[in-house]
């Protein structure tokens, strides 16, 4: 029994499970904004370097996207039912109050929620899959590109030192080509290549499998529509019914057409 909610009434936890359904509804796609704000800040601040006001400036935008996280974080955790449980199914809102750099992750978590759920939308939207997946991946890539050059850049032995570099990088990283001509050398660069991968290999399986329902779908309906046609698959009438209708009946009353 989690602390603060084994004691709580029933209907005291489920009135908390509604407010925070409540308030994740109200600020996923706020936090999805500024999410997107600390991404593009965070690429200003690794690709060009600004120096004075400018880098104040993104540094700025960097601490009121912590400060966001850490707000929707304390919120959510008073609202949950469970609290001790939901901490430890949210490890990744924990990393992103602990480690600010890790905010731009959260986009990835959105992402992938909309690609669960289309996947159960069915064959209608198997093409929405494919395009959230690829949007997702192209995120992905370029986060591991932005972040592979904040880690590698200057790196003794590194040769990942411009934007061009890393984005060439990732590209043949995700894609499992890996020419092997950019490398990183650190470890923090190793792991986002590491993550990368494992993501460029469900890129290919969904791809994959996409392509394997849609080819199976356009097989069947062929044959579907010949059975159709020839009539194969319709219904057909007992064989006993044709000889019982002919049959005579055995108490037919004496003296009756039958016992003739």
């Amino acid at each position: 029994m989690d602390p603060g909610a084994g004691d709580a009434p029933h209907g005291t936890r489920t009135a908390r499970g509604d407010r925070a359904a409540r308030w994740e509804r109200t600020t996923r796609w706020p936090l999805l904004s500024i999410s997107l704000l600390f991404l593009a800040s965070y690429s200003v601040q690794v690709i060009a370097q600004p120096d004075g006001l400018v880098r104040h400036l993104l540094n700025g935008i960097t601490w009121v996207v912590w400060a966001a996280f850490a707000v929707d974080y304390v919120v959510s955790l008073v609202l949950a039912q469970h609290r001790l449980r939901w901490i430890v199914r949210h490890p990744l809102d924990l990393a992103l109050v602990i480690f600010p750099g890790l905010a731009m992750l959260r986009l990835a978590r959105f992402i992938s929620l909309v690609v669960l759920l289309q996947r159960h939308a069915g064959a209608l939207v198997r093409g929405r899959v494919v395009t959230y997946v690829v949007g997702a991946s192209s995120l992905v890539t370029w986060v591991a590109a932005v972040g592979v050059l904040d880690v590698e850049r200057g790196a003794p032995g590194g040769n990942i030192e411009t934007i061009g570099d890393s984005l060439w990088w990732a590209i043949a990283t995700i894609t499992t080509v890996g020419y092997g001509d950019y490398t990183p050398v650190t470890l923090p660069g190793r792991l986002i290549a590491v993550g990368l991968m494992i993501c460029g290999i469900a890129l290919v399986g969904v791809i994959t499998a996409t392509f394997a329902s849609w080819l199976i779908g356009q097989v069947r309906t062929p044959a579907t529509a010949g059975t159709g046609a020839t009539g194969h698959d319709a219904p057909q009438p007992p064989a006993d019914a044709d000889r019982s209708s002919v049959r005579p009946r055995s108490d037919a009353a004496p003296g009756s057409p039958s016992h003739r």
